[in-house]
């Protein structure tokens, strides 16, 4: 098996060595050269993969990065990234050696190391051998585990049987592969302690050494899906066998795609990354105060995190109300309709009437009447939410805030009584009813009524000192529309005969007279209410 990794990709030509910028970076820092914008290369790699060198390094424990990383100062090596700086080999699995030296599990981390850097052995297509099977029956919470039992039996037995459901193992691929776990073996044996009384457990441990920035957390309801530090989604490749850990490590993985497909996974514990250690600064404990969107309410909460990946949450009082108003106030941002007043209350009533004002106040000839108004837009109104709104956390109590006290404020009271003046919230009618006028439907103010109440009616409707008509939709006696008009004229003279034979024939009891404005108006619109 090859070792994929996208941060081992050379950036020489193919007539040039290949090169891991992860070693030479780490090299450069140890001759004290500084770092790889610093070195006068003769071909300088990207800098996108040096920074992603530096990443990978940081949180192999290889460097300690300083406080500003586009700042003054310069990545310093650490004592265990002073011992592996001397090995052969790509730091990652460098850090795989010295961690199973430390760990007690040196033979089964060399050759975890041979496998991910050699040819697969279990995808070389070779044929199992005839006759009788000294299988190992047990499989691993390790996918690498399993492989390296596997090469383990076969040094030992010549059986190249293996574990069940790794597939026919090669033989000749496994010989280099233990050729090549001897070579491993031999670089660090000096530094190899005591044997692990659990070498599963112990070997798993050592992945984690290597693979810091592979942890995966299982999503919910799913036994192959999760979710990786830096936030990609991963799933786990049919053949793994590792299923239903709730955190695992994503060993060897196919990143071609949005999601990443695990070909190698190794379980972990939970325990392991909460482990209150020096050597384990990836951990980090958060109070954050943030929006959830499925409640639409701000909520603060204290995350336990290995790097950016949450492993706990743990609800909190919310410390600082200036803070929620900020983060409730962004979120209303991207989701205005969500929080602004209904039109069918009074503050949304003004507002709709303010903006419509505005329009028309553009207009040249109605400068002299419109005072000046100024921008209600959803974000200047938004900006102006702290002002009267402090203490709240949700979407719900952002729509029952204040809005009318806020809107007044921005206005000013001459400003509102003159929206109240020329722009009203309903038409009254002779009749003693009052109909509310939509402001929101269109570019023209809209009123519904039923035709027997203007009957004698023969003006339009207006508004904004009878400079603009309204748009009149007149309602039969089912409240259904049967005209718009601005030229309520023009309806009694043109129209109103072919509607009035339609519904006489279906209200027999309306009033439906044949001079319309000779009539008076009829609120219920039956004709024993005429006068």
């Amino acid at each position: 098996m090859k070792f994929v990794n996208a941060l081992l990709l050379p950036w020489f030509g193919a007539a040039r060595p290949s090169a891991s910028v992860e070693r030479l970076i780490r090299n450069l820092l140890l001759a004290t050269l500084g770092e790889g914008d610093e070195f006068p290369w003769l071909d300088q790699p990207p800098a996108a993969m040096q920074e992603r060198a530096h990443l990978t390094l940081s949180r192999l424990g290889c460097v300690a990065e300083p406080a500003e990383r586009s700042g003054a100062g310069t990545a310093t090596v650490t004592p265990r990234g002073r011992t592996i700086v001397g090995l052969p080999a790509h730091p990652r699995l460098a850090a795989l050696l010295v961690a199973g030296a430390e760990q007690g599990v040196l033979r089964e981390a060399a050759v975890a190391a041979a496998l991910l850097s050699e040819r697969d052995p279990f995808r070389a297509g070779g044929q199992q051998q005839a006759g009788p099977r000294d299988r190992i029956q047990q499989r691993t919470r390790s996918d690498v585990y399993d492989r390296v039992l596997a090469i383990q039996h076969f040094y030992a037995t010549g059986n190249a049987a293996g574990v069940p459901g790794l597939g026919p193992l090669h033989a000749g691929a496994a010989r280099g592969i233990l050729r090549a776990a001897d070579q491993f073996y031999r670089l660090v044996e000096n530094l190899a302690g005591p044997r692990a009384e659990q070498p599963e457990e112990a070997f798993r441990r050592v992945l984690l050494a290597a693979f810091p920035d592979r942890v995966c957390r299982l999503r919910a309801g799913s036994s192959d899906r999760g979710a990786m530090v830096g936030g990609r989604g991963v799933r786990l490749d049919r053949a793994s066998r590792v299923r239903q850990e709730p955190y695992f490590l994503a060993v060897d993985i196919d990143d071609a795609s949005s999601e990443v497909k695990v070909r190698l996974a190794s379980a972990i514990e939970a325990s392991w990354l909460l482990e209150d250690s020096p050597d384990q600064p990836q951990v980090r404990r958060v109070d954050e105060v943030a929006f959830n969107t499925a409640k639409k309410r701000v909520e603060a909460r204290r995350r336990i995190c290995w790097f950016d990946l949450a492993l706990d949450e743990t609800p909190l009082a919310i410390p600082d109300a200036a803070e929620a108003m900020r983060v409730l106030v962004a979120e209303a941002a991207r989701s205005p309709a969500a929080v602004m007043p209904a039109t069918d209350t009074a503050a949304g009533s003004l507002l709709a009437r303010a903006r419509w004002l505005a329009t028309v106040g553009d207009q040249e000839s109605s400068t002299d009447l419109i005072p000046p108004l100024p921008p209600l837009g959803d974000e200047e109104l938004l900006s102006r939410l702290p002002e009267c709104c402090h203490g709240l956390t949700s979407f719900a109590e952002l729509r029952q805030a204040d809005w009318l006290g806020l809107l007044t404020t921005i206005l000013g009271y001459e400003v509102v009584s003159a929206v109240n003046r020329l722009a009203p919230e309903h038409l009254a009618l002779a009749t003693g009813s009052t109909h509310a006028i939509d402001y929101a439907s269109g570019s023209q103010p809209r009123v519904s009524i039923r035709i027997q109440e203007l009957f004698g009616t023969a003006a339009t409707p207006r508004i904004v000192a009878g400079r603009v008509p309204l748009l009149v939709q007149l309602l039969g006696p089912n409240h259904r529309p049967q005209q718009l008009t601005t030229d309520l004229a023009s309806f009694w003279a043109t129209t109103y005969p072919e509607v009035k034979k339609e519904l006489k024939r279906r209200y027999p009891k309306h009033a439906w007279p044949d001079d319309p404005l000779a009539a008076a108006p009829i609120r219920s619109g039956l004709k024993r209410d005429a006068t």
